[in-house]
């Protein structure tokens, strides 16, 4: 069996996928837009969407102090409830 491929995510995604994306569920990701923990949905074309550029930014930034051996903590970019 062939190794397994990751989507090609694009620029913008809708709920489901921004929240498969990030790996959680979607009332989890409503709960950490909603917290300001992930950026709000912007609308394209009557649809909301998030950028995929803007998650990115936020999970490669959060608070440096927050890292476990040079990579973000989990608990830092998704808080435990």
């Amino acid at each position: 069996m062939g190794k397994a491929l990751l989507p090609d995510w694009p620029g913008y995604l809708r709920r489901a996928r921004a929240a498969q994306y990030v790996d959680v569920s979607t009332t989890k990701f409503d709960d950490l837009v909603r917290e300001g923990a992930l950026p709000a949905p912007i609308t394209r074309l009557g649809v909301k969407v998030w950028s995929r550029a803007q998650i990115d930014d936020l999970l490669q930034n959060t608070d440096p102090d927050s890292t476990e051996g040079g990579l973000v903590s989990c608990d830092a970019v998704f808080p435990p409830s």
